[in-house]
Protein backbone atom coordinates (compact mmCIF):
# COMPACT_ATOMS: atom_id res chain seq x y z
CA UNK A 1 0.00 0.00 0.00
CA UNK A 2 1.60 3.39 -1.08
CA UNK A 3 1.02 6.42 1.51
CA UNK A 4 1.57 9.82 0.64
CA UNK A 5 3.37 11.96 2.84
CA UNK A 6 0.84 14.45 4.48
CA UNK A 7 -0.96 10.38 5.54
CA UNK A 8 2.10 9.12 7.18
CA UNK A 9 1.97 10.00 10.47
CA UNK A 10 -1.66 9.09 10.82
CA UNK A 11 -0.67 5.59 9.24
CA UNK A 12 1.77 4.94 12.20
CA UNK A 13 -0.34 6.07 14.97
CA UNK A 14 -2.26 2.56 13.90
CA UNK A 15 0.55 0.71 13.61
CA UNK A 16 3.52 -0.57 11.72
CA UNK A 17 3.49 -3.30 9.27
CA UNK A 18 5.24 -6.37 9.45
CA UNK A 19 7.66 -4.43 6.37
CA UNK A 20 7.78 -0.86 5.59
CA UNK A 21 9.86 0.84 2.56
CA UNK A 22 10.52 4.21 2.11
CA UNK A 23 11.70 4.99 -1.29
CA UNK A 24 12.38 8.33 -3.35
CA UNK A 25 14.14 10.09 -5.36
CA UNK A 26 15.62 13.12 -3.28
CA UNK A 27 17.22 12.07 -0.21
CA UNK A 28 16.24 15.09 1.46
CA UNK A 29 12.76 14.38 0.18
CA UNK A 30 12.78 10.94 2.11
CA UNK A 31 14.77 11.97 4.72
CA UNK A 32 12.12 13.79 6.86
CA UNK A 33 9.59 10.33 6.29
CA UNK A 34 12.53 8.41 7.88
CA UNK A 35 13.01 10.38 10.90
CA UNK A 36 8.93 10.18 11.52
CA UNK A 37 9.16 6.46 11.18
CA UNK A 38 12.17 6.20 13.42
CA UNK A 39 10.54 8.16 16.12
CA UNK A 40 7.50 7.26 16.32
CA UNK A 41 9.37 3.45 16.27
CA UNK A 42 11.34 4.74 19.72
CA UNK A 43 8.14 6.18 21.24
CA UNK A 44 6.23 2.68 20.47
CA UNK A 45 9.67 0.65 21.96
CA UNK A 46 11.05 -0.76 18.92
CA UNK A 47 14.86 -1.00 19.41
CA UNK A 48 15.78 -2.93 16.41
CA UNK A 49 15.91 -2.24 12.82
CA UNK A 50 17.34 -3.05 9.69
CA UNK A 51 18.79 -1.17 6.31
CA UNK A 52 18.46 -2.90 3.17
CA UNK A 53 20.24 -1.29 0.31
CA UNK A 54 19.88 -2.43 -3.29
Amino acid sequence: MQILPSHLSTQLQRGFNNIDTLHGDEALLVQQPTDLVRTTARLQNYTERAVHVA
